[in-house]
């Protein structure tokens, strides 16, 4: 993972549209853009002999005019929009293929070139100040820690369409240029989002991070009382929340976590889910505040959950933890543990650990290997054929 939409969709999977094209990016993309109005529709005839189409009027232009676009002109789309009058639109339009080649009409010394033709697509129905946020943004030529200030300043705008867009802005944006963009972060509004109820679910976990690479000891309290708020439910973007607490707190943090999400059998299941998400944020961006030994420690409680240490040992293996080969291989046949998918993850871990371990580690692994394959085949070459 190198960016925080990675993050954010691995750890959220309901997070919705964090990786669709930023309003920016569209702008960026297009060989002409405008502000246009709703003047008519029609939809498609009874006998579909009649296209559903829809004609907009420009009222601002974004990018175009060397290309003919011009207030007042009018352009008809093979699609229904159902507006009225007071519809306005975002619309972008590309080359036709063939002009885009630089292709002419006409034959010998007749021939000229070709006008651009535009192909207008995707309206997307906005308010005047969205038109004028988007014709505003900085290009995605502009280094990133620069362009993400300009979006910080529209977290939680009034205008959905702006708030969800500036979100998205950040949520695609590098780990990295986020933090370097730390410097202009608001800890009370930060904050504030973080407390309140009408904050989208899907923003949380960005907010959390946020807060815990700009924050100070005195923002834990709050981040440590949200992530004890445990609910029978799967709260989306919890997992930034713990990764925005242990940036703060470091080693100790994770004493709390290991309480009330590992270790509790009564922690709901998507608390735990995201409490190893949250690790794997640490490990992968953490950049040293919580030690790698501190955190194996935490990842090897989660192999007493029969419901998850299917998932949690490639972890193991990727981070090198071999102190578990012979637990991971008693687990093998114990009754709760009877899955295939444990089975054959339990394979691949003592493969890794055969390969890369230290000497009597190796032998380990593989002396539980052979057992495996002599009285499980079937699991083992299955095992063996997807590590390949």
């Amino acid at each position: 993972m190198s960016t925080l939409s990675l993050i954010l969709l691995a750890c959220c999977p309901g997070c919705g549209n964090v990786l669709t094209p930023t309003l920016s990016e569209r702008f960026a993309q297009a060989d002409a853009a405008a502000l246009a109005r709703f003047v008519k529709s029609n939809r498609v005839s009874d006998d579909e002999k009649t296209p559903a189409s829809t004609t907009l009027e420009v009222l601002q232009v974004a990018r175009g005019k060397s290309r003919g676009v011009k207030k007042g002109m009018r352009m008809t789309l093979p699609l229904f929009l159902d507006g009225d009058s007071g519809s306005l639109y975002f619309v972008t339009a590309r080359l036709k293929e063939e002009n885009a080649k630089g292709k002419s009409k006409g034959k010998g010394k007749a021939k000229a070139k070709a006008k651009p033709e535009l192909k207008w697509v995707d309206p997307l129905e906005v308010s005047e100040t969205a038109y004028h946020y988007i014709a505003q943004a900085p290009s995605p030529e502009v280094p990133a820690p620069k362009r993400l200030k300009y979006f910080l300043k529209f977290f939680e705008f009034p205008d959905a369409t702006i708030a969800d867009d500036a979100y998205n802005e950040f949520a695609k944006a590098a780990y990295k240029d986020v933090k370097a963009a730390g410097d202009a972060f608001s800890r009370g509004d930060l904050r504030k989002w973080l407390l309140e109820k009408k904050t989208p679910q899907t923003h949380i976990g960005l907010y959390g991070i946020m807060l815990g690479i700009c924050g100070t000891k005195d923002d834990v309290p709050l981040l440590e009382r949200k992530l004890r708020h445990t609910k029978d439910e799967f709260r989306m973007g919890i997992e930034g929340v713990i990764a925005g607490y242990l940036m703060l707190t470091g080693d100790a943090g994770m004493d709390l976590i290991d309480e009330t999400k590992f270790k509790d059998k009564k922690a709901p299941f998507g608390e735990t889910y995201m409490a190893i998400q949250a690790l794997r944020i640490m490990w992968t961006y953490g950049e040293g505040r919580v030690t790698a030994e501190r955190l194996k420690k935490s990842m090897r409680l989660v192999l007493d959950k029969p419901a998850f240490a299917e998932l949690v040992l490639p972890d193991l293996a990727r981070w090198q933890d071999w102190s578990v080969i012979d637990r991971v291989a008693k687990l093998y046949d114990a009754k709760a543990y009877n899955a295939a998918g444990f089975k054959r993850a339990t394979i691949q871990f003592l493969l890794a650990a055969s390969k890369a371990a230290p000497a009597p580690q190796v032998a380990a692994a593989k002396k539980h290997l052979a057992a495996i394959k002599q009285r499980d085949p079937k699991n083992y070459r299955a095992a063996v054929r997807l590590a390949i």
